[in-house]
């Protein structure tokens, strides 16, 4: 729960460059030029993981301010992966949930069943994380605790 309103967060995560200040994988992120957080606008993030860096491509597919933002991660020319923010407000702040869907990674990756579980329970750490960091950014910028 972030002490904040959902327009408020749909500002800071649709800003994608921002994501980079809380997620420990992501080291950056960018609009294309010219592109901003509208449905079908794509940005470049570059994560770090246990295996190195690495870039992703990704085309916006939810941008709903203060509701959901969302993005799909495209790899030769298939979505291989989609993250989603949704917004919900509450009486003390908005809920926010994250969810993460895979798609194809075993043969585009190379990837087996075990190695994919364990990518799965490290992504949720770093959900984990990157959504206190979130919250606490939140706080620091509203003065409340």
């Amino acid at each position: 729960m972030a002490s904040a309103s959902p327009g408020t967060l749909y500002e800071l995560l649709s800003d994608v460059g921002r994501m980079s200040a809380w997620s420990p994988d992501v080291v950056s992120a960018r609009y294309d030029e010219g592109h901003g957080p509208q449905v079908g606008d794509w940005f470049t993030g570059r994560n770090e993981g246990p295996k190195g860096q690495w870039e992703t491509r990704c085309t916006i597919t939810e941008a709903v301010p203060g509701e959901s933002f969302g993005w799909a991660v495209v790899r030769d020319g298939a979505q291989i992966g989609h993250w989603t923010y949704d917004l919900l407000a509450e009486a003390d702040g908005t809920r926010v949930t994250v969810t993460w869907q895979v798609h194809n990674w075993i043969p585009l990756l190379g990837a087996t069943e075990q190695e994919l579980l364990a990518l799965r329970d490290r992504t949720a750490t770093s959900m984990e994380r990157t959504l206190a960091a979130l919250a606490s950014s939140v706080r620091g910028r509203s003065g409340t605790p």
